[in-house]
């Protein structure tokens, strides 16, 4: 606390004549706790359906509240006042979705089936600090699929549809971070699949259009990249085409190999164009950038499946070079108080690594089944140019994007392998698994470059005991995470510095299926 100091003499010292009296513990530690890391979650589903001879039409509804603390410490200096700046960041989140699904048969050869899906979902997310509302965003999404499954011959079939979707977003809160906005997106599809022996294959495009747009009269961008441009471009249009082709041959009983390319892209979300203010969330005053281009990613991957005896095996390679890719980078300053100022990006990159995975099944007669796991998986990512230092170069952006972020992306997924057991009989089922997580060796930048905060071992617990009553299914279970009481950080978590991942834990509960 700080108070005027009598003291003081302007003559000797210039300043504001004040002096440190006491400091005071806004968020007290507890031994094994971890302040404002509460998570409750209730969720209820039901559904109905017709089935009938020729198709069927069914209906649910899903309702789920997700109430939870983001960990840490933090000054956030919300606009909703000085006593709030450092109450604790809570997130209440609910949403209620419909759905239609119907599907019918026709009496036609070449004609699988008509499947027809619509959707609605309204859903709240409220960011707290303490129980006073600081920001809210609210959204109302109508989605609708119309497909149609052809097969006009043996060796040949596929899909064609269209699809489309509504969604609308608005706001309350003076730390709102997105203006009222309005997205309109549809897209023409086809995928058709061959096969002839030991070949097999497929090709696919879709085409679409997706429209952003900011409504501007209630919002006032914070200061900042968006700012300067969200008035003049707050109306987008971005026109995808995506493709992709396979390729699969099977040249013996045991071993199944193949190629696959894809061309895909991606419009910039609203977030992503018209953020403007402090994110609660994820700890950061968030600017979008209306200028941004679609993401594109190009991916070249290499599958391999081996089938011997009881036992499989998957090797996968895979390389996507992405253009324009979209980020959230770091600035090295802050805004509107202590919180990091960070502004969405694009730029090029290149992902690359391998996927291995061993599975194989003892039979144990009387004693049920075991299943067996090994794993590993392996990726790199890193930035294609660096550009040049010369602040007149086509390519400074890219220079300031490395010195930034780094040449590696930073909160990139780390090297990981681990084995797993599963025991099945009857209605019990057992499950174990053990993951170690290497330390970070391709580290980024956050301005500064990144620390490594090592590796670490997570082991879990699974046990279920599942009983049928009538024409529902009970399923008893334990759940238990970290059983080591491991202190895990992984790198690609936002709060990796400020929280670890959760200890010792056990959830006990029942699941019903009807």
């Amino acid at each position: 606390m700080w108070i005027k100091n009598p003291l003081y003499d302007p003559n000797e010292t210039e300043g504001y004549g004040k002096r440190l009296t006491e400091l005071i513990q806004k968020s007290p530690d507890v031994k094994g706790k971890m302040p404002n890391s509460h998570a409750h979650r209730q969720s209820a589903s039901a559904g109905i359906s017709y089935i009938g001879e020729r198709g069927y039409i069914g209906m649910g509804i899903s309702r789920y509240r997700h109430v939870y603390g983001v960990p840490g410490y933090v000054a956030t200096l919300s606009s909703a006042g000085d006593e709030l700046r450092t109450a604790p960041v809570n997130i209440d989140t609910t949403q209620t979705r419909w759905q239609i699904d119907a599907q019918y048969h026709p009496a036609t050869p070449w004609l699988d089936n008509i499947r027809a899906q619509f959707a609605y979902t309204n859903a709240q997310n409220k960011e707290l600090l303490g129980e006073h509302l600081a920001n809210s965003l609210n959204s109302h999404i109508r989605q609708a699929r119309l497909e149609a499954n052809i097969h006009p011959t043996d060796w040949w079939k596929g899909t064609l549809g269209l699809d489309w979707r509504n969604r609308s977003t608005n706001g309350q809160g003076k730390d709102r971070y997105l203006p009222n906005t309005r997205t309109q997106e549809y897209g023409l599809f086809a995928l058709q699949k061959f096969s002839a022996g030991q070949w097999s294959g497929d090709i696919g495009a879709r085409y679409g259009k997706v429209h952003q747009q900011a409504f501007l009269q209630d919002y006032t961008p914070s200061r900042g990249l968006t700012e300067g441009y969200i008035k003049q471009h707050n109306n987008k249009t971005f026109q995808l085409r995506s493709y992709q082709a396979n390729l699969t041959w099977q040249p013996a009983l045991f071993w199944q190999t193949g190629i696959r390319w894809t061309h895909s892209q991606r419009a910039p979300d609203v977030n992503e164009l018209f953020a403007s203010n402090r994110h609660h969330a994820i700890l950061a005053n968030e600017h979008g950038d209306p200028r941004l281009k679609p993401e594109t990613a190009k991916t070249w991957e290499w599958h391999n499946q081996f089938n011997i005896g009881n036992s499989q095996i998957n090797v996968n390679h895979y390389q996507t070079q992405f253009h324009d890719y979209l980020y959230l980078g770091s600035s090295g300053t802050t805004k509107d108080g202590h919180m990091p100022y960070k502004e969405w990006r694009q730029g090029d990159t290149k992902i690359s690594g391998w996927e291995v995975d061993w599975q194989h099944q003892f039979d144990l007669a009387s004693y049920g089944k075991l299943q067996t796991r090994v794993f590993a998986d392996w990726v790199k990512n890193r930035a294609v140019s660096c550009g040049s230092d010369n602040p007149a170069h086509a390519d400074f952006g890219k220079y300031v994007r490395c010195k930034n972020d780094g040449a590696y992306m930073p909160k990139l997924p780390t090297t990981r392998y681990g084995v797993g057991l599963t025991w099945q009989k009857n209605a019990w089922n057992i499950a174990t698994s053990l993951t170690h997580y290497r330390p970070q060796k391709h580290l980024g930048r956050n301005v500064n470059p990144e620390p490594d905060l090592g590796g670490y071992t997570l082991w879990d617990l699974y046990a279920s005991y599942t009983h049928h009553i009538a024409q529902s299914e009970l399923e008893w279970f334990v759940d238990a995470r970290n059983l080591s009481n491991t202190e895990a950080r992984p790198h690609n978590s936002t709060l990796k510095y400020l929280t670890p991942l959760a200890g010792r834990s056990v959830r006990v509960g029942l699941k019903m299926s009807f």
